[in-house]
């Protein structure tokens, strides 16, 4: 059982060190050049040119905007809205960020204001 157990932790430990993680420097670069697109529904939606084929968004949720369950349920919404409607095909790296009001929004309003936004 112990062997078991230590293998999982292993293969965890490959798939967080495959997700893409940005540095501090990164992001600060990236929101250097981001230009603001809308601001709307509790979000506020910022845009910078990547210089890869393929986007990326990054998602900022204050903790003034809700609890940790609300602002996790958003994010896990959000990234899911953007691998369905395969918004990494468009060459720009998004900024979301979201406030109190963006927290009380349905699945259906968030894909709409991505899908037209971004």
């Amino acid at each position: 059982m112990a062997e078991k157990s230590s293998i999982d932790g292993v293969q965890k430990a490959e798939n967080v060190s495959q997700s893409k993680k940005l540095s501090q420097k990164a992001i600060k670069e990236i929101f250097k050049k981001a230009k603001l697109k809308k601001k709307e529904l509790g979000f506020k939606l910022l845009q910078a040119p990547t210089t890869g084929k393929n986007g990326d968004i990054l998602i900022v949720t204050p903790k003034k905007s809700g609890t940790a369950v609300q602002r996790n349920l958003l994010r896990r919404r959000v990234k899911e809205i953007f691998r369905q409607e395969k918004l990494y095909k468009k060459p720009v790296i998004s900024i979301l960020i979201a406030y109190k009001q963006a927290m009380e929004l349905n699945f259906e309003n968030i894909k709409n204001f991505l899908v037209d936004n971004i």
